[in-house]
């Protein structure tokens, strides 16, 4: 193996654990993100469940007029909108993370890749390096054995 693979094969592997790094910190923001919409979600549907308790007091202890009939209306509409707008921000949420997970995986499993190959090639470069050493320590013991 060329001395200069394994420098190279160093240069791929350094490379790898950048876009590893990367991978991990894009699924470490899109998992915050999830977070504040699963938040966010929570309180649009705490808003819109007051506001049809509201509704169901105001009718069920016969204290509402007619007149306020559409802005209640309007009221709820808004926050059932409001409450599905924002199941479909934690859907996508939820997409973009599972996805970006899954490249945080591959990015982890190329990077392993890469450094078990880097440490395979100094291995090898070490042996190479061993037996030559071994060879000449040889070569040497036997010239001398051979002119005595």
């Amino acid at each position: 193996m060329p001395p200069n693979s394994t420098k190279t094969l160093k240069e791929i592997a350094t490379i790898r654990k950048v876009q590893r790094i990367g991978a991990e910190a894009r699924a470490a923001q899109a998992s915050l993100e999830l977070q504040e919409k699963d938040s966010a979600l929570s309180e649009k549907e705490q808003l819109r469940q007051a506001t049809k308790e509201g509704w169901s007091a105001a009718v069920t202890s016969g204290q509402y007029q007619a007149e306020t009939v559409p802005s209640w209306s309007a009221a709820l509409i808004q926050d059932e909108d409001a409450v599905r707008h924002g199941g479909e921000e934690r859907d996508a949420a939820a997409t973009r993370l599972s996805q970006l997970r899954v490249e945080w995986n591959v990015a982890t499993t190329r990077y392993e890749e890469a450094e078990e190959l880097t440490r395979a090639a100094i291995r090898g470069v070490l042996r190479c390096r061993d037996e030559k050493m071994l060879q000449e320590a040889s070569d040497t013991h036997s010239l001398r054995w051979y002119r005595r």
